[in-house]
């Protein structure tokens, strides 16, 4: 316990200590300027699409006086499991993360990665924040959700072994960003891993793992197609990346400074993002095909028998509800009426 107390003050110490906190000019209305930190790098497209949008947003629609700056690769410390207790203690304003990251913290909002649930990230985005406002936000008392999409649809790439049939599966071990995306694998006959991302090029390199589940965009900046060469491209989930606010940074904006985030957020912020990660699969594909990989489709049939082994996800989520005294079945029937209606 002591180590993680000095872990916490270490973080806050150097976040103070490099100027990190929140800045207010002198004169007029205060200029706040944030600390956002992700694990990612610079050269995925989140820089482009989410953080120098909100970025140019937030200065636009607050006159000027909000702006953060972004920290990449976990610079200012800890694990990407941490990135969402920093936000909660105050160490950063903000985190980019992904919610399967943090096992156990968010059982409702995981609902959204469940398999073969959506097949675009632009619908699913949209459902997301319908998901939100009808059943996850109990999750987030203590936080400020700014934004919540879903990515494009991930999909089954492995190393040494073309995956054409639930039988090929057996015994290898996949990497997964979720809980519920790893049932799914086992239901298949898949051993699940899960992993960071930094970490899996390694692990498919060495054998520790033979196959991943992961979205044709999130190949392209981790050079995945180098080390995979089949892809059976068959949409099955989808994950989620969540911008998080820490609840005293929120307090201390000004009503325009709130508005700011407001306008530049929300559901019509998912939609043109989660539209960009579906286009962004194409390069993916592109790449695979030019390096000779193969592309894999399933057929009907055979994708008809990997939905029906991956219900038992469905159902051991909704039983996870109804032990938490909610209605589970009505809440997966509603999540499905969601996506469908952004879908038609």
């Amino acid at each position: 316990m002591s180590t993680r107390i000095g872990y916490w003050k270490t973080a806050a110490a150097i976040a103070v200590g490099a100027g990190l906190t929140i800045t207010a000019s002198m004169a007029g209305a205060e200029s706040v300027k944030m600390k956002l930190h992700s694990f990612g790098s610079p050269r995925q497209p989140e820089t482009k699409w989410i953080f120098e949008t909100l970025k140019n947003d937030f200065e636009r629609h607050s006159g000027g006086t909000l702006t953060f700056q972004v920290y990449y690769g976990m610079a200012l410390g800890g694990k990407p499991r941490d990135l969402i207790p920093q936000v909660e203690n105050g160490v950063v304003d903000m985190s980019y993360t992904l919610p399967g990251y943090h096992a156990g913290r968010f059982p409702i909002l995981t609902a959204l990665e469940l398999p073969f649930i959506a097949s675009t990230g632009e619908a699913f985005s949209q459902a997301a924040w319908d998901w939100l406002d009808k059943y996850a936000h109990t999750e987030f008392k203590n936080i400020k959700v700014v934004t919540l999409n879903a990515i494009d649809v991930g999909v089954l790439h492995s190393t040494k072994k073309p995956i054409r049939k639930m039988a090929d599966i057996k015994g290898m071990k996949i990497r997964v960003a979720g809980r519920y995306i790893g049932m799914a694998v086992q239901s298949l006959g898949g051993v699940p891993v899960q992993m960071p991302l930094p970490a899996v090029y390694e692990s498919l390199s060495r054998g520790q793992t033979q196959g991943m589940m992961i979205p044709w965009m999130i190949t392209v900046p981790f050079k995945f197609a180098e080390v995979t060469k089949y892809h059976t491209d068959t949409p099955i989930y989808h994950s989620l990346l969540l911008t998080a606010m820490n609840m005293n940074s929120w307090n201390k904006l000004d009503a325009k400074q709130k508005k700011a985030v407001d306008m530049s957020t929300g559901k019509s912020f998912a939609k043109r993002y989660g539209a960009l990660w579906d286009k962004g699969a194409a390069p993916g594909l592109k790449i695979a095909r030019t390096k000779g990989n193969e592309i894999i489709k399933l057929s009907a049939d055979e994708e008809g028998r990997w939905r029906e082994a991956a219900k038992g996800a469905h159902q051991a989520w909704i039983k996870e509800m109804d032990s938490k005294g909610r209605n589970g079945k009505q809440m997966f029937a509603d999540l499905l009426a969601m996506v469908k209606k952004y879908s038609n």
